[in-house]
């Protein structure tokens, strides 16, 4: 019977406790919210009452209105310029600012952006913008950049202009004259001659239209290979002539042949295309082989056919 009763008084107890328990518990938590709310962990900016800090801007060289000469930029690498955000006071977390176009012609193949980053703890961060040499022909061009079009975490914003000049414009076909292989003529009891065919003199000539030697795009260099450029003539129709100048095997190959290729190129326009041919040798030791192929120029525009 007192076991009973000590049994429930302690079911009693133990509920009241509980109860009590619960109170007390709830109480604390209801206290730890209220003080965390009034913490600080934004390094002076209040959770509840964060009033973003204004960041100002800077770019290479000072001006926000930037020329940049395209003819002049690297084609691999492009030209970088670097802007520079700077706030007041340190934030306690990583903030990122983008930069957006908000203006001009250029367009994603022109340029590429990368956001601004000041890092927690740091007064200012860096982001960088790249201008591109595309080959396209597309003329003067514009770029208006804006910073901070999409940050809540700081305020103020600047915009940047670049003025894109001297579009590239390739208007230089180069072609590649080749016959640097080696050879080995047998001349019977006279034995082996080896060497190897760049010791031929071959020049590539251009001929105008009326056929007049255009001497100065020429190549003669009395070198294998020959490059013979284009660029820069005016538009109309030429022809690659092939030409020994010196051919010290005249006289112990007679019959062979000269395996003569040549490629055509143009950067950012026409790959590499060869331009298969041969030569047999003659008892004439100089002399104008003959029209490898014709070119036909009209501005950056190049027809080349093989003859």
């Amino acid at each position: 019977m007192l076991v009973n009763i000590l049994n429930n008084n302690y079911k009693i107890i133990k509920f009241k406790n509980m109860k009590l328990y619960y109170k007390y518990a709830i109480v604390f938590l209801l206290f730890i919210a209220l003080t965390s709310c009034n913490n600080e962990d934004y390094t002076g900016y209040s959770k509840v009452n964060f009033n973003p800090p204004t960041a100002t801007y800077a770019i290479d060289g000072g001006s926000n209105v930037i020329t940049v000469d395209e003819s002049t930029i690297d084609p691999a690498d492009g030209v970088t310029y670097t802007i520079t955000a700077t706030i007041p006071e340190p934030l306690s977390f990583d903030t990122f600012i983008d930069l957006t176009q908000v203006g001009g012609t250029a367009n994603g193949a022109d340029y590429s952006v990368e956001r601004i980053k000041i890092p927690a703890l740091y007064t200012s961060g860096t982001g960088k913008v790249t201008i591109y040499r595309t080959g396209d022909l597309e003329g003067d061009e514009s770029l208006e950049l804006k910073t901070n079009t999409n940050s809540p975490n700081v305020n103020g914003s600047e915009t940047f202009t670049f003025n894109i000049t001297n579009d590239y414009v390739n208007d230089n076909l180069i072609v590649n004259l080749a016959w640097c292989e080696d050879y080995d003529f047998d001349l019977g009891a006279q034995g082996h001659l080896v060497g190897n065919f760049k010791d031929i003199d071959i020049d590539g000539l251009i001929f105008d239209s009326s056929f007049n030697l255009v001497s100065n795009f020429s190549g003669a260099t009395a070198s294998c290979p020959e490059n013979i450029e284009f660029g820069g003539m005016p538009d109309g129709l030429y022809y690659l002539v092939i030409d020994i100048y010196d051919n010290p095997l005249s006289n112990f190959a007679l019959g062979k042949t000269v395996p003569l290729n040549a490629s055509y190129s143009q950067e950012y326009f026409i790959d590499s295309t060869p331009i298969l041919h041969s030569l047999t040798m003659t008892t004439d030791s100089t002399g104008t082989l003959g029209v490898m192929c014709t070119v036909e120029k009209n501005g950056y525009n190049f027809v080349v056919t093989p003859l």
